[in-house]
């Protein structure tokens, strides 16, 4: 390998006092075994260079090769990750009204569609929009207490088949059940807070 193909980055230029000649340093700085490699190599170089030269030569070379060397195993500076865009007002609130509506799957899935439907959603959206974490609660303990309630009114019903107004209050509860819901999703759509009746604080 010549002088010429050594000389690659950085490079250092020293000037022989003793008879102005120029000498010079290169190397590519590589991490690990391809950057001792190079290194070596530019030091059997200098070796072949400096043998008839003068002490103070060569001990500025050798200064040279320790900078060098330093700078090869200073570890390289990464840039900076950049941070996730922030959630924009308008996707949290299109989120708070599908967590708010989604749970009129209750309809086809009772007593299970109502409650995981909107767990689902909250498990999956709250990381990404922190605004959520307080919608997903009352939701969800809107639908916990109504389901409850309506297996309460299920079993007096039953119980009390004989007489026509137990069997009605199942029916009622959940023609509540349905219109809290959409209220309550009207008031998402809107930008209002909305606190369901009868709801237990399960979640806190």
């Amino acid at each position: 390998m010549s002088q010429e193909e050594l000389c690659v980055s950085p490079v250092f230029k020293l000037e022989d006092p003793s008879t102005s000649d120029t000498h010079t340093l290169g190397t590519t700085v590589l991490p690990g075994l391809r950057g001792n490699l190079a290194l070596l190599s530019a030091t059997c170089q200098l070796l072949i260079t400096l043998e008839s030269r003068p002490p103070v030569l060569l001990f500025s070379y050798f200064s040279k090769i320790s900078a060098l060397k330093s700078l090869m195993d200073t570890p390289p500076i990464l840039p900076p990750t950049p941070e996730p865009p922030a959630p924009s007002d308008a996707e949290l609130k299109q989120w708070t009204v599908i967590t708010h509506v989604c749970p009129l799957i209750g309809l086809v899935v009772p007593f299970a569609g109502n409650i995981v439907a909107p767990l689902i959603v909250w498990l999956i959206k709250k990381p990404e929009l922190p605004g959520l974490e307080p919608v997903g609660k009352t939701v969800l303990n809107f639908q916990i207490s109504w389901s409850i309630w309506m297996i309460i009114a299920s079993a007096i019903g039953v119980a009390a088949s004989c007489l026509i107004v137990p069997l009605l209050l199942p029916l009622g509860f959940v023609v509540a059940w349905i219109v809290f819901t959409i209220i309550g999703s009207i008031k998402a759509s809107n930008g209002e807070p909305y606190e369901y009746p009868l709801t237990l604080k399960i979640l806190q």
